[in-house]
Formats: C-alpha cells, sequence, structure tokens
C-alpha cells in the first residue's frame, strides 16, 4: 500500500491530500503509510508478511538505526511482543543511544542525518547535502539550472501544501 501511495507521489506528482481523496483516506493515514517505506527493507517486507503489525512498525519509525530496527523486528516477531512493550522498549533504548557523548549516539546522528539527506534527494530530485553540527547545521539543494530550480521549489510547495 505504501509504495502505491509513493508511486501516485512521485510519478502523478499528486500531493497527499489528493492521493487520500481518490483511495478514500485520511491525509494523515496516508502520510503514516508512506513513513512506513523509511524503514528497514527487512522490516517493511515483515510487516508485509504480517509478522511485525502496523502499530508496531509505527513505533520502529522513532529509532534511527536500522540494525536497530530490525533486531527489535525480529523481537516483536518471535516473542511476540506487544506494541506497548515495544515502545518501552526503544524509550529504554534510545535513552542509552541518545546520550551525546557516547560514540553511539554520535553515530545515530550520523545516521539520522544521512537517511534525512537521502530522502530530500529521493523527493526533491537532486543531490542534497546536509552540513550537521552539534544540533545545528544548515542543508544545501544544489540545483544546475533555472528550470531545475523551479521544479524543486514546485515540489517543495507542494509537500508544504499537504
Amino acid at each position: 500500500e505504501a509504495q502505491a501511495y509513493e508511486l501516485l507521489l512521485d510519478r502523478y506528482a499528486l500531493t497527499q491530500q489528493e492521493v487520500a481523496d481518490r483511495v478514500g483516506k485520511e491525509r494523515a493515514t496516508v502520510a503514516n503509510i508512506c513513513r512506513l517505506l523509511t524503514l528497514n527493507k527487512d522490516v517493511q517486507e515483515m510487516v508485509k508478511e504480517g509478522q511485525v503489525s502496523l502499530g508496531h512498525a509505527k513505533a520502529l519509525l522513532s529509532v534511527a538505526d536500522s540494525k536497530t530496527q530490525r533486531k527489535l523486528a525480529l523481537k516483536v516477531a518471535k516473542q511476540k511482543v506487544s506494541v506497548r512493550q515495544l515502545e518501552r522498549l526503544i524509550k529504554r533504548g534510545e535513552e542509552d543511544v541518545a546520550d551525546a557523548s557516547s560514540p553511539a549516539g554520535i553515530d545515530v546522528s550520523k545516521k539520522l542525518v544521512q537517511s534525512i539527506s537521502e530522502e530530500l534527494q529521493k523527493r526533491l530530485g537532486t543531490k542534497v547535502e546536509i552540513d550537521y553540527h552539534n544540533q545545528k547545521g544548515k542543508i544545501s539543494v544544489h540545483f544546475y539550472s533555472d528550470e531545475e530550480l523551479t521544479s524543486i521549489t514546485d515540489r517543495m510547495k507542494a509537500a508544504w501544501n499537504r
């Protein structure tokens, strides 16, 4: 379902609201389902196969590290962990990882910034660089012609209006 929505958004340049109207769902539902495509590929497959519920998948979206997403999803599938239990596991794990003095915390920030950069590049169709240091930074969007700049700004405006 998420891949179908993504196709409508990308190929036909529809907004999330337009997709929602066409499929008879709320815009927030379409947005949440599309976010599932940012999960680890193995986790996406587990959702498709019914080993991990949509509720579990939504909880896993709060985990930045792809390997940790996969590890937790496997735990859900094998041990029949409830969504609430998973949320508690994530909260405990994220508190440990979020310690800025730990190498793991730094690694998570880099992975998250890289993931955001890749998502922006995919959405905008051009090179995007994120300069991130100490919870501050800047995003650079590259363009190579006036037409490309117009196209990028049109896509951004459409996204803001979703």
